[in-house]
């Protein structure tokens, strides 16, 4: 697997992977906070790219502030795409049998239209909880 990596990073990732393999976290810490010619050498973004850098050569993994931000970012789009289905939802109660049962077999489910209206509607509920 090839890194892709932004070009205004190469430098750090090569100092990082030179430098930073076996050493602790909080030796890095110090060095980035502590030492100035780090803080004259590196710009802000570029010594956060060599926190994840560390993270990554040392345990695998992103930092794990970022992934929490993945994770709260994917439940806001899951929150998201919930809101977007619940106001796309129909209002079953002022459509017609007929237009349940289009509705329904657009989503694959088959219905006695035969029933009467409230029992096409509970039949329809009971499938969709079903699936």
């Amino acid at each position: 697997m090839k890194l892709e990596l932004d070009p205004k990073f190469e430098k750090a990732w090569i100092y990082a992977n030179e430098r930073f393999n076996g050493m602790d976290f909080e030796h890095l810490k110090f060095c980035i906070e502590e030492k100035p010619s780090m803080k004259a050498r590196w710009s802000s973004e570029e010594l956060e790219f060599l926190i994840d850098s560390w993270y990554l050569i040392n345990t695998g993994t992103c930092r794990p502030e970022n992934k929490l931000e993945e994770v709260v970012d994917e439940v806001v789009e899951l929150a998201e795409e919930v809101e977007e289905l619940v106001d796309s939802a129909p209002d079953f109660e002022e459509m017609t049998k007929k237009e349940i049962d289009v509705w329904a077999g657009e989503l694959g489910i088959e219905l006695d239209r035969r029933q009467n209206r409230t029992n096409m509607l509970k039949e329809l509920e009971a499938k969709l909880n079903a699936e």
